[in-house]
């Protein structure tokens, strides 16, 4: 069984990868205090060891510039407090990644999207738990402010994410609706529990959708500045027991959803509260992001899920209307 939820918690104490809450973070160097070397310029997460960039190398871009800033860099592009992106201190220690989740070229989209993953200190355990928290931080330069930011969990290491086009992963766990991350002073909490499938042991940061269905809103008018980039700092994993276990229960924006069976061998149904009368879509994701089915015209409150050619395996499920996405989740097919 598996179960997530996206909302936003108060303020906890986080220090640093070896430290623990109910249990140990298993989000080694979350604080990205430690390095092989310090930053120099753009794009060097990877020294903020063991965090690498997923995106592949090559255009403008060369690939995202998943960036790495430390006190070590002094007032430069990678600095802490000063770097390129504005003025920031880290919320603890001397260091903090930085990545984009949204940005305008030549007046428009582009889909361009930069991620930082890290590998688990140990794989997570079926059914189990998980209480997962960031801080985020506004960069002063940006124009743009949005509140889509995710979590993707993954058994295995990924990388070759085309830079200008987001993968089609499903986050587990994600930045509640309206919450938009526009605090450039403060840093702000993300937070959410997720249950695990079992052998999870990678997590990727980042915006998963694409620029058609990303909120934003203007903060300011810097024609020069058209993005939403953001600081992260203090990242923790921990195995907890608050999760409430069962069905497949998902509430967003008070709408409540519940998936059963799961897993399944034939059919599934998820009831949901309908959305203002709207037509529903349903997309189906196999566990390596590749689109597998789509349903449309879903009007009624429950929409059956069958097998069919369908092999063995985990799925991530996504509703939505013509407007916005209102429901992801994980479920399993088995004999």
């Amino acid at each position: 069984m598996t179960t997530m939820r996206k909302y936003i918690l108060t303020i906890l104490i986080v220090t640093n990868w070896a430290t623990f809450t109910t249990g140990q973070n298993l989000v080694p160097n979350g604080n990205f205090e430690f390095f092989s070397s310090c930053p120099v310029t753009y794009s060097q997460i990877y020294k903020a060891i063991p965090w690498t960039n997923p995106t592949i190398a090559g255009g403008m871009y060369s690939g995202g510039t998943s960036d790495y800033f430390n006190q070590c860099a002094g007032a430069s592009i990678p600095g802490v407090p000063i770097n390129i992106r504005g003025y920031q201190q880290a919320r603890s220690g001397n260091g903090y990644s930085g990545i984009e989740l949204f940005e305008i070229v030549s007046g428009s989209s582009v889909d361009f999207r930069e991620y930082i993953e890290v590998p688990l200190v140990s794989p997570l355990i079926a059914d189990s738990c998980y209480h997962f928290e960031m801080y985020v931080n506004l960069s002063n330069d940006s124009q743009y402010a949005t509140d889509d930011l995710g979590v993707y969990f993954s058994d295995t290491l990924v990388s070759g994410i085309n830079y200008s086009h987001p993968p089609p992963f499903i986050p587990q766990i994600e930045n509640i609706s309206g919450n938009f991350i526009v605090d450039t002073l403060n840093w702000v909490l993300v937070s959410g529990d997720y249950i695990a499938s079992g052998g999870e042991s990678y997590i990727i940061i980042g915006n998963f959708k694409f620029d058609t269905s990303t909120d934003t809103i203007a903060i300011n008018s810097n024609p020069f500045s058209q993005f939403a980039y953001i600081y992260i700092d203090d990242i923790s994993l921990t195995r907890t027991q608050s999760c409430l276990v069962g069905a497949d229960e998902l509430n967003i924006e008070n709408k409540k959803y519940i998936l059963y069976p799961n897993p399944f061998s034939n059919t599934t149904t998820i009831e949901f509260e309908n959305y203002k009368n709207e037509n529903h879509t349903l997309t189906l994701f196999d566990s390596q992001g590749r689109l597998v089915r789509t349903m449309t015209n879903i009007i009624t409150d429950k929409v059956t899920i069958e097998r069919k050619n369908l092999a063995d395996g985990l799925y991530f499920f996504q509703l939505h209307t013509d407007k916005k996405v209102i429901a992801t989740g994980k479920l399993t097919i088995e004999q």
